[in-house]
């Protein structure tokens, strides 16, 4: 039995990392997928406080979002997000559920298939953001991490700390924040490292005509992978209405480049990505948001 815990260790915690809790680093929202998380630093959603919780300060309003995206064949990410704006910074609430679908169990090595099992995670996000003055924000978030393979299932808890520069140079973005920095409960007495890593983020926004025009980049170095991560991405739109993205992971052959669009109207937001996936299958998402007033 302890062969095929370790066996199921293995195959979920490796999909996309060296570290554990991969999931937590995969890329949930829509838009922030389609450009290779780049997207988090220019497009202020409910979603970025995964990242930067800095991002979220200054929205106004309150918003609520779903999003869905297919992954590793049987496997998706489901996600609910609601965002509110206190008047001294805004709160935010994300629930992502990831769900790895089934896989062929064996309690020896063997070609026969003896019986299968599903892993899933669950992550609730907590985060705050407010506005220092007109150039500066910071934001940190809470995080209860629910792990479950089988039969056996572990709890754990992270914190992300940010902080986010806009316009110090009309129309630069910088961005700073620490992700993941927490602890998890032991799996079958196998302790598991969360994904630790320190991000920096870089953009640049500008307008022609109708059309604006969005360009970034980002680094993560992950202490567990002892790697550097490095992401560009961009945004094209019209009137703010009409949205093409695209993002490449320049480290990540597996997994290298993203694009896709999103349509604003009024206060309704919806947004598709496709990611290239080559282990796994390709992945596809689609996310509705709505802004209340």
């Amino acid at each position: 039995m302890k062969f095929l815990i370790t066996l199921v260790c293995l195959i979920v915690l490796s999909l996309n990392a060296d570290s554990g809790l991969a999931f937590l680093k995969y890329e949930r929202n829509p838009m922030i997928s389609s450009t290779a998380t780049v997207g988090a630093l220019f497009n202020k959603t409910s979603q970025s406080a995964n990242y930067n919780p800095a991002f979220v300060s200054g929205l106004e309003g309150t918003e609520i979002g779903l999003s869905y995206s297919s992954y590793i064949e049987d496997g998706y990410f489901s996600t609910f997000d609601i965002r509110n704006d206190l008047g001294f910074g805004s709160v935010v609430l994300n629930i992502d559920y990831f769900d790895a679908g089934d896989f062929e169990g064996r309690y020896k090595p063997s070609e026969d298939q003896q019986f299968s099992f599903g892993a899933s995670n669950l992550m609730m996000n907590l985060g705050y953001g407010y506005a220092l003055n007109d150039f500066f924000a910071i934001g940190v978030s809470g995080k209860a991490i629910y792990e479950s393979i089988e039969f056996v299932d572990a709890w754990g808890y992270s914190f992300n700390f940010g902080v986010n520069s806009e316009n110090l140079i009309d129309g630069l973005l910088l961005s700073v924040y620490a992700s993941d920095l927490g602890s998890m409960d032991k799996l079958e007495e196998k302790a598991t490292d969360l994904p630790f890593s320190i991000n920096f983020g870089a953009g640049y926004n500008f307008t022609l005509s109708d059309f604006g025009v969005k360009l970034g980049a980002e680094n993560r170095y992950d202490f567990e992978d002892e790697d550097n991560y490095t992401k560009i991405g961009s945004e094209v739109s019209w009137q703010n209405m009409i949205f093409l993205r695209g993002g490449y992971r320049i480290n990540n052959e597996g997994m290298p480049f993203s694009v896709g669009a999103g349509f604003n109207f009024y206060d309704v937001k919806v947004d598709y990505s496709f990611t290239q996936f080559d282990d796994f299958g390709d992945v596809h998402g689609i996310g509705v948001s709505y802004l209340i007033m």
